[in-house]
């Protein structure tokens, strides 16, 4: 059988998630379930079906078209019990209501839509991304993608959070030219909140560096949950005892606030702030004082 991988979206002309123009693939499944995901649709390895309701006119037609009749006839909203992810009918609404997030792709129909940039990746210094989710949760296709990338001379990059072992890591490291990567905490009781086992995460990191591997460390700075004078010392303390010399700071943000309603779900930070790029400017300075590069992504 052809190998595909679930994806739920390929931005194109992106300028984050590494450097130059890039065009970045995003993958579904992540074992970790942050409070803070901008990108809730991305959790669960299935589909995901979201309804936006300022876009629906109630015309009907969603009903008609659910095999499993999860559709309100009056309110039009899902029954997310009923639904099967099918998206039938996301097809059939004509003004966008109703959208699937998550669908099967090849190998070859991704890299249909990463050739189109090619020039400006060369221009840029730019490439493909895989971002999630947590890729390594489609390591295969993942790997697959990579090594196709490399063929046609596009660099990669991939983010993760080393939640899916070190050394399935380790291996898809080999890959591509540079990871991303996500440090949740240092703290082994709020690592547990979400999961994940601090003292691993670490360990694979460090084995990274050791390989020559070349990383990004990438702290979203979370507030309650990682934003502490206590935190901000530790991450600095780590960057430096590791040697690790670029360093991305990302301000939370709320800009996955509207997914969780068009999902069904509750967003447990719809009270916080955004965080503006400025309230990061002392942590900045702080961490190139101690020689360690660092970018506040916006």
């Amino acid at each position: 059988m052809t190998l595909t991988g679930n994806i739920f979206k390929i931005q194109r002309f992106s300028l984050h998630d590494g450097p130059g123009i890039r065009t970045t693939v995003f993958l579904k499944g992540c074992p970790l379930r942050c409070g803070w995901c901008c990108n809730p649709e991305s959790q669960r390895s299935g589909a995901d079906l979201f309804f936006y309701r300022r876009l629906c006119i109630g015309c009907g037609a969603c009903v008609a078209a659910c095999p499993e009749g999860a559709i309100n006839e009056t309110t039009f909203e899902i029954d997310r019990g009923r639904c099967i992810g099918c998206g039938a009918c996301a097809e059939s609404c004509l003004m966008g209501a109703k959208e699937l997030a998550g669908r099967h792709m090849t190998v070859d129909e991704v890299m249909a839509v990463a050739r189109r940039d090619a020039v400006f990746y060369k221009n840029s210094g730019g490439g493909v991304t895989l971002c999630g989710g947590e890729p390594m949760v489609q390591k295969d296709f993942a790997i697959a993608l990579l090594d196709a990338l490399r063929a046609e001379g596009i660099r990669s990059a991939m983010e993760s959070s080393a939640c899916a072992g070190r050394r399935d890591l380790l291996e898809i490291a080999g890959h591509c030219d540079l990871i991303l990567f996500d440090l949740k905490t240092l703290s082994e009781a709020k690592g547990k909140e979400l999961g994940i086992d601090v003292g691993g995460v670490l360990e694979t990191l460090s084995s990274l560096l050791d390989a020559g591997v070349q990383v990004v460390l990438r702290y979203a700075v979370i507030p309650g949950f990682n934003d502490s004078a206590e935190d901000r010392a530790a991450f600095l303390k780590t960057a430096k005892r590791l040697n690790i010399r670029n360093v991305n700071l990302l301000p939370f943000h709320r800009l996955g606030d509207g997914k969780y309603i068009a999902l069904g779900r509750k967003y447990a930070y719809a009270d916080v702030v955004t965080m503006q790029k400025s309230e990061l400017f002392g942590l900045r300075e702080q961490f190139e004082r101690e020689g360690v590069s660092t970018v506040i992504e916006a």
